[in-house]
């Protein structure tokens, strides 16, 4: 059984992981706009254009090596910082799972907290879409290096001015920045983080479950059903696996599915009695079916947590009926902007 409590729980627990999540990727965003402004900086101090043929190849050499030597200070920091953040994340998670089964159990019952080492090595011993973490970083580095080369070589070899050069590596402001290769760089940090961060709670969820199998006797896939959510976690959504077994999220990168418990029956708690008293009712708030959907669920949700998800526009076109969560973004899964679900609308 799945009590409605301990669901709205996890989808709760969820959105203040998706914050966490967030703060440490602004914190890599500030390693690499550092990086960024030391590149550009060399790109200037350096000047690999307006040169003789001899002289350019060795200007351009010496940039790139101060890149990729700059890109590796940078890429070790951001693995060092992501690690550390994976690993608190690890024991926080344990016990945040412990404590929400206590909370839900209206029974006094012992919930245990996996060790400490056990927690922390899941963030290098347990494969991220099929690559340890470690390899993962050195894949980031490596691409780093290579994209933003690439892009200074191909700046000089067309003939490009330094300005031209620095546009290629920042962007330019009609696109925003998003066109320039560290723009680039930093959606592929974004991904590393946001799919890890999905990996390590989800792992350390299952062995915190897998420590209680008293109480716990599986687990089930709770996919966000929205128009971004893909086929495969649209179809695993409500299917339930015993503990430590089953397709478990994160599916690919940025994956935003996630887990809930599934608590053995109060016959198999011990407790003889087929059915819930008034006050453990009110306690677990009933139970949650399978199907649920994201708008069944926030219906049911305070109007704070109502805003917090969809913002306090959006939650007036979703409360008056015009709009349900899917109508919020496109067919490509991008979120529309208030201009466009203006236009969509009329």
């Amino acid at each position: 059984m799945i009590p409605e409590k301990l669901f709205n729980d996890t989808i709760n627990h969820q959105i203040n992981l998706t914050r966490r999540a967030n703060g440490i990727v602004r914190d890599v965003f500030l390693l690499l706009k550092e990086a960024e402004q030391d590149i550009i900086a060399q790109i200037i101090t350096v000047d690999p254009t307006g040169t003789s043929k001899r002289y350019q190849a060795a200007r351009l050499q010496k940039l790139l090596d101060s890149v990729r030597e700059r890109l590796g200070e940078v890429s070790k920091k951001m693995s060092a910082s992501v690690k550390a953040e994976l690993q608190g994340l690890s024991k926080y998670e344990a016990s945040n799972q412990a404590k929400m089964l206590t909370n839900t159990i209206p029974i006094e019952i012992s919930i245990a907290v996996p060790a400490t080492d056990a927690l922390v090595s899941l963030v290098t011993t347990t494969p991220i879409q099929g690559r340890f973490f470690n390899e993962w970083m050195d894949t980031f580095s490596k691409a780093s290096v290579e994209q933003l080369n690439q892009a200074i070589r191909i700046g000089v070899v067309e003939g490009e001015t330094q300005s031209e050069i620095v546009r290629r590596v920042r962007g330019t402001s009609l696109r925003n920045g998003e066109d320039g290769v560290m723009q680039i760089r930093r959606n592929a940090a974004q991904r590393l983080v946001r799919t890890s961060v999905n990996h390590v709670t989800n792992e350390a969820r299952q062995l915190t479950w897998a420590q209680n199998d008293d109480v716990v006797n599986g687990w089930t896939f709770v996919a966000t059903l929205d128009s971004r959510t893909t086929l495969e976690c649209a179809g695993l959504n409500g299917d339930s696996f015993p503990i430590g077994e089953g397709p478990r999220p994160p599916r690919h990168q940025n994956c935003r599915s996630t887990t809930v418990s599934k608590l053995k029956t109060w016959r198999e708690l011990g407790v003889d009695t087929d059915e819930f008293t008034p006050g453990q009712r009110s306690a677990l708030g009933g139970t949650v079916s399978s199907d649920i959907t994201f708008d069944g669920w926030l219906k049911g949700q305070p109007v704070g947590i109502q805003k917090e998800v969809l913002g306090p526009a959006r939650l007036k076109l979703w409360k008056e009926g015009k709009f349900d969560v899917k109508g919020f973004t496109d067919s490509q899964g991008r979120t529309l902007t208030l201009g466009e679900l203006t236009a969509k609308e009329a």
